[in-house]
């Protein structure tokens, strides 16, 4: 049954509340704690001073029953509080410090006696004397220094962080003036205001033992899951030399990492679970066996994996490196930007995300996991955005990051983060044999750039961020090279090409493809209909984008940027307009008579141009927001403007089809698609006249 308490109604009902050795120091207090500490005591200064009252959720505990044994009727009832002892040592210090600045310490003393860390013979004795002797605090003395120079103080208890954490919290109470002014008072803390109180519950009520910290959340459930989780958590890691710490750090500097990332309720379990199976999930893989047929582990917070995981003292300490760094991964600047989705994420996002329990990419996972590592191998070294960018590089270009390359992955990562200089390293012989699990193509790109001087990193970079290219900047770079599309798309990143490597012509190629990437191409993706981006399948009709190439980044389109930035025309419309007519004379020379094209590229071209430049409509007019196109036989009330068939074409080698666009999958049996069938075609008679018009726009000055 729940009971509302204060300090003093706590200490009347039981005659001795004994701090059990199970606990530990009282960490509320220490130095390293400042913002906790602070957070908790503005809370309370500010409901004291404007005469709020305030209830601190839980305190579970058990309760002891002892014969006295010089009352034999006589039972002596101690109180021992398993969760709660932090928050009831600050309650016992702040009636302590208000009872001593009125001179009322005699008033409270019976009660505040009762408080005991009965197992701490110095904390024991340091809360026994502080009541006990009677004292003066000089003016220009703080309270914590008035303590420890007195003759009853035994400096051996400085050794004691509890006796620690209890001075230090004394002098924290001296820095609000409203518990040194008097303008909060003792009689606050007193029936009957309990200003300050707390519920009690008894743990034999729900069959728990004094192992389990208990705790209740602000909805008043009982025994929370995460609570649940940490006192099973510190079963696995309990012979691990640094169990205090992490104990320590749950509940403290962790607390205070995680806290930008609390929930609604205030809470941070959630982040923590989220982030500790992110963590476990990583060290799993990375000693798991690469490509293995074993079943695949996925419930990371599975106590079971986790005591197989950190049985392992290695693993405890990146645990505790990785918990500890996430104030610094929050605040790491100069960091490459990531991809989720079309979303665009700084690294601090990527973390937020983990922690909040968002989906994320595996590129992302393996960045993040990445850097963790970077932090855990490498104290004061300057080169994590480097670092972070080649694996991000490596990660977004690699096909394959099934769970079953992970092992090898994760290995290359941490061969990488090892090494002495980061550059150099990715610039010697041995990197691209050493990086297993990335793919090859990539890491023989990231080896060249690595070769190139670093005066040249902010335009290399800028490409590399580029959301067309996302690190893959091979044809780009190719492009600076060869002037053939083949060549781009095959050609090999030598080294000894980087000491001819032209930056000037790679800055122009890459600023005349920021001008065609805009709205996706959609300005110039006419012109690329006789490209290799498009691949002909002549035994279905169809002609559709070449799903081998990535088409941002094919050898096609970086030509046509290169092209463009040496044609020195100032715009995307007006290199179009004359590449299209030098494309029109060039059929012309062809075929004595247009309505002879026989190619269905040439073929789809020429109508695209007639649609921009003779009809004057837009681009949608002609592709109609799909890029695909297929053929059927002629219907009414449609015509071709072409008489010859289809070069190669299974079923239309001497006729001509109507065309149609479509963006999935084009079926014939489904007949035309009205709305997909270009304008040009449309009409029972063949528009012929348009050629000519044609021929005589490209022709015009």
């Amino acid at each position: 049954m729940n009971t509302k308490h204060t300090l003093i109604s706590l200490c009347e009902e039981y005659n001795s509340i004994e701090v059990p050795i199970i606990q530990r120091d009282y960490a509320q207090g220490r130095v390293e704690q400042e913002n906790l500490r602070n957070r908790f005591i503005d809370y309370l200064v500010d409901a004291l001073a404007n005469n709020r009252k305030v209830e601190l959720d839980f305190v579970y505990g058990n309760i002891r029953e002892d014969q006295d044994r010089n009352r034999p009727n006589y039972t002596v009832r101690t109180f021992i509080p398993i969760d709660g002892q932090q928050r009831l040592t600050t309650l016992w210090l702040l009636h302590w410090f208000l009872a001593f600045k009125e001179g009322r310490v005699a008033d409270v003393a019976n009660n505040l006696k009762k408080f005991v860390y009965e197992t701490r013979p110095s904390a024991h004795n340091f809360c026994r004397l502080l009541i006990d002797k009677k004292f003066v605090q000089k003016e220009s003395t703080s309270i914590d220094k008035t303590i420890t120079n007195q003759p009853w103080f035994d400096n051996e208890w400085l050794k004691d962080g509890t006796v620690n954490g209890m001075l230090q919290m004394l002098h924290t109470f001296e820095s609000y003036p409203e518990l040194v002014d008097g303008n909060i008072k003792l009689s606050q803390l007193l029936s009957p205001n309990d200003q300050i109180s707390f519920y009690f519950v008894e743990l034999k009520e729900f069959g728990l033992s004094e192992e389990m910290y208990i705790r209740m959340n602000a909805r008043g459930k009982i025994l929370t899951d995460f609570e649940n989780f940490k006192s099973e958590f510190y079963r696995i890691i309990k012979n691990n030399d640094h169990i205090d710490e992490i104990k320590d750090k749950m509940e403290y500097q962790w607390v205070e990492n995680l806290w930008p990332y609390r929930d609604k309720n205030y809470l941070v379990d959630n982040g923590f679970m989220n982030f500790l199976s992110f963590i476990s999930k990583m060290l799993y893989f990375k000693e798991a066996k690469a490509r293995s047929n074993d079943v695949i582990k996925s419930n990371f917070k599975d106590l079971r994996l986790l005591k197989y995981i950190y049985s392992s003292n290695e693993n405890v300490d990146f645990l505790i490196d990785a918990f500890d760094n996430i104030t610094a991964i929050k605040s790491t600047i100069n960091t490459p930007p990531f991809w989720q989705g079309s979303a665009v994420l700084s690294l601090s996002e990527v973390l937020e995300n983990t922690i909040n329990g968002k989906d994320q990419n595996i590129e992302n996972q393996l960045s993040l996991y990445a850097t963790l590592v970077y932090l855990h191998n490498n104290m004061g070294k300057t080169d994590l955005p480097y670092f972070i960018r080649v694996i991000r590089n490596l990660a977004i270009n690699t096909a394959d990051k099934s769970e079953r390359e992970w092992p090898r992955i994760l290995k290359s990562i941490e061969t990488l983060s090892k090494a002495t200089d980061i550059r150099s390293f990715v610039a010697s012989s041995e990197f691209n044999n050493k990086m297993t699990g990335f793919r090859e193509s990539q890491c023989k790109e990231e080896h060249f750039k690595a070769l190139l001087p670093t005066s040249l990193d902010d335009k290399i970079f800028m490409a590399e961020d580029n959301y067309c290219f996302k690190g893959n900047i091979a044809t780009l770079l190719a492009s600076c090279f060869v002037d053939n599309e083949k060549e781009i798309n095959r050609f090999e990143l030598k080294d000894s090409l980087s000491d001819t490597f032209d930056i000037r012509l790679f800055d122009s190629i890459y600023n005349a493809y920021v001008k065609i990437s805009k709205n996706d191409f959609d300005d110039i993706w006419g012109d690329l209909l006789c490209t290799d981006i498009y691949y002909h399948n002549k035994y279905y009709g169809r002609l559709y984008v070449n799903g081998d190439y990535d088409y941002k980044k094919a050898g096609a389109m970086l030509l046509f940027a290169k092209r463009f930035a040496e044609s020195k025309i100032d715009n995307t419309e007006n290199y179009s307009i004359a590449i299209e007519k030098r494309f029109v004379q060039r059929v012309k020379a062809k075929y004595e008579d247009l309505k002879t094209i026989n190619n269905v590229r040439e073929q789809l071209y020429l109508l695209y141009i007639i649609t921009r430049r003779i009809n004057k409509k837009g681009n949608y007019s002609f592709f109609k927001g799909n890029y695909n196109f297929g053929w059927i036989a002629k219907e009414l009330g449609y015509s071709s403007l072409f008489n010859n068939g289809i070069e190669g074409d299974y079923w239309f080698k001497s006729i001509n089809p109507i065309f149609q666009t479509y963006n999935v999958q084009f079926r014939y049996n489904m007949g035309l698609y009205t709305e997909h069938a270009i304008d040009v075609e449309i009409g029972q008679r063949a528009k012929y006249h348009l050629l000519d018009k044609v021929v005589e726009w490209a022709n015009s000055k």
